[in-house]
């Protein structure tokens, strides 16, 4: 018995295989089929936030597919977001965007005192490799003690 469901978004539909997909734990497929009217920002975003870590994955797959559209929506989540793996993710994921308006964002999290957004925000820099992004990125390695 195939058990399929249809994901509808602004007009497009989705469908999902569910017996060829694995069996997610806590009701994903319930879950998904509960909520079919969330767009996949705010589904991944949510996903992103369960306790399960293929939700979690699921979420962010989810997001990473809509970054690019959803910028303004990723920066505003990293500015007000408390759970320190969740705002790293979400600077990997607006460093992956590659776009000049994630500047600042990236700019901001490289001068910070958290090592690890540094790295997200370096690597999103790099990803950028606009002229402005190369002078942040040779100014913070002349910050650099040698190694």
């Amino acid at each position: 018995m195939s058990r399929l469901i249809q994901l509808c978004e602004n007009g497009n539909s989705h469908r999902i295989n569910l017996s060829t997909s694995r069996t997610y734990p806590h009701g994903w497929q319930r879950w998904h089929t509960k909520r079919p009217d969330l767009p996949p920002f705010a589904r991944g975003m949510s996903l992103m936030r369960k306790h399960d870590p293929q939700l979690q994955e699921d979420g962010f797959g989810l997001v990473q597919e809509v970054a690019a559209e959803r910028l303004d929506d990723l920066i505003a989540a990293y500015g007000v977001e408390q759970d320190h793996g969740m705002k790293c993710w979400l600077l990997e994921l607006i460093g992956e965007v590659r776009s000049p308006a994630a500047l600042p964002v990236l700019s901001n999290a490289l001068t910070g005192q958290d090592q690890l957004l540094r790295d997200w925000a370096r690597r999103g820099l790099e990803l950028l490799n606009t002229k402005e992004a190369r002078t942040l990125l040779w100014q913070e390695q002349q910050d650099q003690p040698p190694r």
